[in-house]
């Protein structure tokens, strides 16, 4: 049956060589490739119809047509008046040989149904213009040809299937299907289905497989039916003469088993025996058969014979293995007992380690919280440091303004007691002047009296200037006076100034050195926060790895609880060996070696 597929695959890929060549032949025409990049559908329709009628004709041509890229009917030769329409989102072989510029061959689904197709690409003066295609339909003539080569013993069948509904696309066979709809979509998934019939009173064999397209997919399923009338009565014969044979040869069986019977049967009582008591435990190994004598039985009694010592051989090693196997099971107890105890030793030491690194982590959260907390505060003492900073900053600038002002003040004073200077050379000056005229109004009354009556007025003025000459030396001694008080407070006002100026000199010194020192405890708090933060970063540090150790001892705590309970029970596996141990030499001492 398998044979049979293989020939129904065969001749759809023979035909779809066919096909292709055809295309190939076609498209290798000067004219048709010039015609085509023209665009000239009617000289190809001209030129190509009467040979698309023979080959219909003679060979079972259904299509021939030419597309142009992507997959755009051109030219339908067995249906001119229908073309440009896209064919891309239904025949996915005339896309593939216009993308990849390959021939292209196989059963494919189609506008008009299943076919079997053969394409080749098309390209005029290096340039691709399209694709040729030959169509020869899988239909009721392919299953009749296909019949009809095989004889009368042979019916084939093809199904399509859509949305897991078959239907019969042709049959040869007279009920047009033999087999279920399950079977049909068996065959679709890929099963090989086989089956028995009744046709007309001859009994069928049938086959179902599916039928791939160019890509390997499955596009239909091949029905095939196979008369077996012939090989349903050679095996009738076949089975009659078995039958006939077997029963011969049972009767010729129990006469030779008869007279065989007494000769055989005392040997085999006195093996059974041997076996009988090597079974039961209580045999004797060292015991052998009689092995004289050249028959079958002589044969066996030596076979038993070499058994017999290969097992005695055995059963000697097996003794020996036994008491090395006690021996070691005892040294293994006593090792697996001080295991258990370390391993009790070390669960306890990690345990212990563990508390501790536990205690010790816990100490290093305390030093990490009270490092930020100084760190917080050596932070804080910066910034109050830095603002005492700027306020000696800003009293030193104060200070030096004001030692400026007084310094200009002493300078305004010492400009006004040179001024009283000038004023007293001024009085100075007056004075000597109002003496001269006392002295010259004094003349001049003298000089007036000598002169008697004329002289009179004169005298009068004489007097007059006396006076006011006296009345001005009178007003310069109280300027002279004013001044001296002036000068000598200026002289007190200077002296402040300059105190002032060598006091506010010694505030600036004194609060530059506070700045200076300021500065310094600026630094050195800077140091300290800078430290703090180190410090804090390295028992964070310290931290991670106490908890890293701690899950460590942890893991190893486990391990140890693991490897505890591994000798436990390596140690009771121990004592259970030791027993197997045991009881295995009392079994073995049961036979004579």
């Amino acid at each position: 049956m398998q044979s049979i597929y293989d020939a129904v695959t065969s001749q759809i890929n023979n035909q779809a060589m066919s096909a292709q060549a055809m295309s190939a032949m076609i498209a290798s025409q000067p004219s048709i490739k010039e015609a085509f990049a023209r665009g000239d559908r009617e000289l190809l329709s001209k030129q190509l119809l009467p040979v698309f009628y023979t080959l219909s004709e003679q060979y079972g041509v259904e299509q021939f047509q030419f597309h142009t890229a992507p997959a755009t009917s051109f030219l339908r030769l067995h249906d001119p008046k229908k073309y440009g329409d896209d064919l891309s989102s239904k025949r996915s072989t005339i896309v593939e040989v216009n993308r990849k510029r390959q021939p292209v061959n196989g059963v494919e689904e189609g506008v008009s149904g299943l076919g079997i197709r053969g394409l080749v690409p098309v390209n005029a003066d290096g340039q691709h213009v399209g694709s040729i295609e030959f169509g020869i339909d899988l239909s009721q003539n392919f299953v009749e040809q296909f019949s009809a080569a095989f004889g009368s013993n042979v019916d084939i069948a093809i199904h399509t299937i859509k949305n897991r509904t078959p239907k019969l696309l042709a049959s040869s066979l007279t009920e047009k299907t033999l087999i279920s709809r399950n079977e049909i979509l068996a065959a679709w998934d890929g099963n090989t289905v086989l089956g028995h019939h009744n046709s007309s009173s001859k009994p069928l064999a049938t086959l179902a497989k599916s039928i791939n397209d160019y890509s390997g997919k499955p596009v239909a399923v091949v029905e095939i039916a196979m008369n077996r009338s012939f090989y349903a009565s050679s095996a009738a014969n076949t089975r009659n003469f078995v039958i006939v044979i077997a029963i011969i040869a049972i009767g010729l069986a129990v006469l030779i088993a008869y007279g065989l019977s007494q000769t055989i049967i005392r040997p085999l009582r006195s093996t059974l025996t041997s076996l009988k008591d090597i079974s039961e435990g209580e045999g004797d190994l060292t015991r052998r058969l009689d092995e004289t004598g050249q028959d079958e039985l002589s044969e066996l009694a030596y076979r038993y014979n070499l058994f017999i010592s290969k097992i005695q051989e055995l059963v000697q090693q097996v003794a020996d293995s036994t008491n090395q196997m006690a021996a070691a099971t005892e040294e293994l107890t006593a090792v697996a007992n001080e295991t258990r105890q370390g391993v009790v030793t070390q669960r306890d030491q990690t345990t212990q380690v563990a508390t501790a690194m536990t205690e010790m982590a816990a100490s290093i959260q305390e030093i990490a919280g009270n490092t930020h907390s100084a760190a917080s505060s050596a932070q804080t003492t910066n910034a109050i440091a830095v603002e005492g900073n700027r306020s000696v900053e800003r009293s030193v600038n104060a200070i030096n303004s004001l030692a400026n002002e007084v310094e200009q003040a002493s300078q305004t004073i010492r400009n006004l007691q040179e001024q009283s200077g000038s004023i007293e050379k001024v009085l100075e000056v007056i004075r000597n002047i109002a003496e001269q005229t006392n002295l010259l109004a004094l003349n001049a009354a003298i000089e007036a009296a000598r002169a008697g009556e004329a002289g009179r007025g004169f005298a009068v003025v004489a007097d007059e200037v006396r006076n006011l000459a006296q009345r001005t030396q009178q007003s310069t001694g109280e300027i002279e006076q004013m001044v001296a008080n002036i000068q000598t407070g200026t002289q007190d006002a200077v002296d402040a100034m300059e105190r002032s100026s060598t006091k506010s000199n010694d505030s600036v010194t004194e609060i530059t050195g506070t700045q200076t020192s300021l500065s310094e405890i600026n630094l050195a708090v800077e140091g300290i926060h800078d430290m703090n933060i180190q410090v804090s970063a390295a028992v964070e540090q310290q931290s991670l790895a106490a908890e890293e150790v701690n899950r460590s001892i942890t893991r190893i705590n486990d391990i140890a609880e693991q490897s505890g309970q591994s000798v436990e029970q390596t140690a009771q596996a121990c004592s259970e060996l030791a027993q197997l141990a045991s009881g295995l030499q009392v079994m073995v001492s049961r036979f004579k070696v």
